[in-house]
Formats: C-alpha cells, sequence, structure tokens
C-alpha cells in the first residue's frame, strides 16, 4: 500500500514541475538548418527561449542561431503555424537594428501585457518611466525577446505587431 502511495505522490510532484524544460526539449525538435549556414549558438547557455510570439496562443519557438559564412547571430522564430522567420545573421533584424554576437549577454522572453518604452532620449539620456508620455509606453500585444548586451549595458525587445517585427530599445 505504501509502495502505491509514494508512486502516486511521485507522479503528482513530477507532473506539477515547471514545464520549462520540456518546452526547451520539444523546440530543439524543431531546429532545422537553413542550407547548412544556420546552426544553434553554442556560444550561450540559454539558447531557445519559448513564447507566443505571434498572439494565436499557441507555443512558439526562438533560437539564436550562428551564421556560418560570417559568425554573426540571428534569431530564428519557429512559430506554431509551421512559419519561420529569421532576424538578423547579417541583415537588420528591425528597421535598421542590426545584430551581432559582441557582448550579447541575455536572450529571453520579454512577457506580453507588460508595460515598455524606449527608455533613451534623443540626446542619449536614460529616461525614468515617468519621464515618458503615456501614449509613448508600449503594452506588448504578444510575447516578445529580450536581448541585452552586457559590455554597452544596452539592448532592447524584438515583438511581431500585426505580423510587423518592432525594437523597443532598452539601455
Amino acid at each position: 500500500m505504501k509502495f502505491f502511495f509514494y508512486t502516486a505522490v511521485a507522479i503528482v510532484c513530477l507532473a506539477s514541475c515547471n514545464n520549462k524544460t520540456q518546452d526547451k526539449t520539444l523546440a530543439k525538435a524543431d531546429i532545422t538548418t537553413e542550407k547548412d549556414t544556420l546552426i544553434l549558438s553554442k556560444k550561450f547557455n540559454d539558447n531557445i527561449v519559448v513564447g507566443d510570439f505571434d498572439g494565436d496562443t499557441q507555443k512558439d519557438s526562438a533560437f539564436l542561431m550562428l551564421n556560418t559564412q560570417n559568425n554573426l547571430h540571428a534569431i530564428k522564430i519557429k512559430y506554431h503555424s509551421g512559419n519561420t522567420d529569421i532576424l538578423g545573421g547579417g541583415n537588420s533584424i528591425v528597421g535598421n537594428k542590426k545584430f551581432t554576437d559582441a557582448g550579447l549577454g541575455i536572450f529571453k522572453i520579454a512577457p506580453k501585457d507588460h508595460i515598455y518604452f524606449n527608455n533613451v532620449g534623443v540626446d542619449g539620456d536614460i529616461l525614468r518611466e515617468e519621464d515618458v508620455k503615456d501614449e509613448d509606453k508600449i503594452k506588448l500585444p504578444n510575447d516578445g525577446i529580450f536581448l541585452h548586451y552586457k559590455e554597452s549595458c544596452g539592448g532592447g525587445i524584438i515583438y511581431n505587431e500585426n505580423g510587423t517585427y518592432k525594437w523597443i530599445i532598452q539601455e
């Protein structure tokens, strides 16, 4: 009888564990190379993030990839629908924002519904939230990807709004 009790407790504990590891394991199955030019970056421990990047309530995966032709990093987003977007790797990620690996230290989720704002003023000064007009604050419609560069103490958030990628500066 004790065996069945302890077995049931173990099953309940395992079932209630945080599923981030499972999400990343499932996401790794989505990695495919683009003509062998993009490989999963091994420079960073956290090179896969899972979130809802397009707002369809399904889990999508973002991978930090290395372009083997130019040694520049890219973000590969594989949507639940099967569609894939590649940002960076030598090309702009959003508008004229370039993406290299120089000093990149953080690659993680920026949760949807959180309020963000560009926090660098026109003179390069760092803005506090109370210095930013309400209409300039952005409530993420979907999960975004937060990138931070340790050496430059800067970075930002990439997010998808109605099929268009946007960038929020975060210093």
